[in-house]
């Protein structure tokens, strides 16, 4: 392994704790706490792993975390907020992409970049500190007006927000390696040859074919959209390789019942004192430094008790508002 993949890796050993759940439904849920002092002290990621019946590594068939959980989401709550007020101010702001687009870093710790859409406002959340092992893992939320209050509200806020431990858990738009996508090969022998498929199927509408996924050869491609995005994807494979060693020495030394119990919750997401040495312990010194800079109006708050946006007896989440991307250039984006 070369010298930088070493040095990542043992940043990586040395800053998380990691603890394995009983199993639920064939998989081990994977917990990979950040134990360092960095912005991200304190936050989880959830891996559901498998076993492999011949040797018993474990392995993900996703390849990336399954959640995230941020404690003490009330700062970082007010961070948005502040972002948003400036955005909406027009502080920082410029023509892009056909939209209005602005970034905003915070202590060389976070950059967090805010995108008009079509129904509100985009903000990306990126984790830059270079102490955390959790370093370029992005997250997306989405700030709509409520049509019940006519106030801004945070999209997911009441389905994802425990009050009670100040934790917010993200399931769907948190990520360091991208999700997998499938392809199907081509295969060419010689520059006259033809181009070949592996695949079965039978013509479909519009000269789509649909294959029998049975008898066709399909991959499972992990696309990396720019050096960044290969970065974070680095720093998710380690942990993984450090976390998924760990969790099997745990397994093994589960009893029998442990490791056959459902599980029922996970333990340990309860409320924690930040440090005054991370980001958001330093969040009164940044927004004064901001607001000498320019003077500008207080936070918008955004409502606090939202309408569920849930729907169904399972309390599947039902998007009211079309996030759709506009066309845009990974290449040209700050993170």
């Amino acid at each position: 392994m070369s010298f930088i993949l070493n040095m990542i890796r043992e940043k990586v050993a040395s800053a998380i704790q990691v603890d394995v759940q009983p199993a639920q439904y064939g998989k081990y849920p994977v917990t990979v706490k950040d134990i360092s002092n960095s912005v991200t002290a304190g936050w989880t990621l959830v891996y559901r792993v498998d076993k492999s019946r011949y040797n018993d590594d474990l392995f993900s068939t996703t390849g990336r975390f399954a959640e995230l959980h941020i404690p003490n989401f009330s700062q970082l709550y007010s961070h948005l907020q502040v972002v948003y007020s400036k955005f909406q101010n027009g502080e920082g702001v410029e023509q892009r992409y056909n939209t209005r687009f602005a970034t905003y870093p915070m202590n060389d710790q976070l950059w967090f970049t805010a995108l008009q859409r079509k129904n509100g406002v985009s903000i990306t959340m990126t984790v830059i500190d270079q102490n955390s092992p959790f370093h370029m893992l992005t997250t997306n939320f989405f700030v709509t007006i409520s049509e019940h209050t006519n106030a801004p509200y945070l999209v997911g806020y009441d389905s994802c927000y425990d009050r009670n431990t100040d934790t917010f858990v993200d399931k769907y738009n948190s990520h360091m390696l991208p999700p997998k996508k499938r392809y199907i090969p081509i295969h060419k022998n010689g520059a006259d040859a033809p181009s070949l498929i592996k695949a079965a199927g039978q013509g479909a509408q519009n000269g789509m074919v649909m294959i029998d996924e049975n008898q066709t050869e399909i991959v499972y491609i992990q696309e990396m959209s720019n050096e960044r995005r290969m970065l974070a994807g680095i720093y998710e494979r380690m942990i993984m390789e450090v976390a998924f060693e760990k969790a099997k020495e745990l397994i093994v030394n589960q009893t029998p019942a442990q490791a056959l119990g459902s599980f029922g919750g996970f333990q340990g997401f309860q409320n924690q004192n930040w440090t005054a040495n991370t980001a958001f312990g330093q969040a009164a010194a940044w927004n004064q430094q901001q607001q000498a800079q320019q003077q500008m109006q207080q936070p918008v708050q955004f409502q606090d008790q939202p309408q569920p946006a849930f729907s169904g007896s399972q309390g599947s989440f039902q998007n009211p508002i079309d996030i759709t991307k506009p066309e845009i250039n990974d290449e040209n984006l700050p993170f």
